[in-house]
C-alpha cells in the first residue's frame, strides 16, 4: 500500500465497514485518473485533475467545472486530504467473489 496520511485509519474504516455489514465496491475506480491508495479507497480527485486529464487527453477546450471541497480547501491548506471509499451501488454476494476468471469485463459483456 502506498503511504499516505490514511493509512493509519485503514484498518478502522475496514473494520467500521466489516461491522456495520457495508459492502465495499473492490472493482476499478469510476474514473481513470483516480489514484488507488489500497483497495477500494482512493486519493479524492479536484476539478484540476478533470481538467488536466481530459487536457493531456487531447480535448482542446475541457468544460471548466467547480471544484470538489478538497480542491477548494487546497486553496486554504495544501496539505488537505480527502478520501473515497467505494461502496457498489447495487450489491449481491457475487461482488465478494474475487478469483480471476479467464475472461475480461468486455467478454463477460457481450
Amino acid at each position: 500500500m502506498t503511504k499516505y496520511f490514511g493509512d493509519k485509519f485503514y484498518d478502522d474504516l475496514m473494520n467500521l465497514c466489516k461491522n456495520l455489514s457495508m459492502p465495499l465496491d473492490m472493482g476499478e475506480p469510476e474514473l481513470v485518473f483516480m489514484k488507488e491508495w489500497s483497495k477500494p479507497v482512493y486519493k479524492e480527485f479536484t476539478g484540476k485533475d478533470y481538467y488536466d486529464y481530459y487536457a493531456s487527453a487531447g480535448i482542446k477546450s475541457p468544460r471548466k467545472m467547480g471544484d470538489s471541497n478538497v480542491g477548494y480547501s487546497r486553496n486554504f491548506n495544501d496539505d488537505s486530504i480527502s478520501i473515497v471509499v467505494e461502496i457498489p451501488y447495487i450489491y449481491d454476494k457475487k461482488i465478494d467473489y474475487t478469483r480471476w476468471t479467464k475472461k475480461t469485463r468486455r467478454k463477460h459483456d457481450n
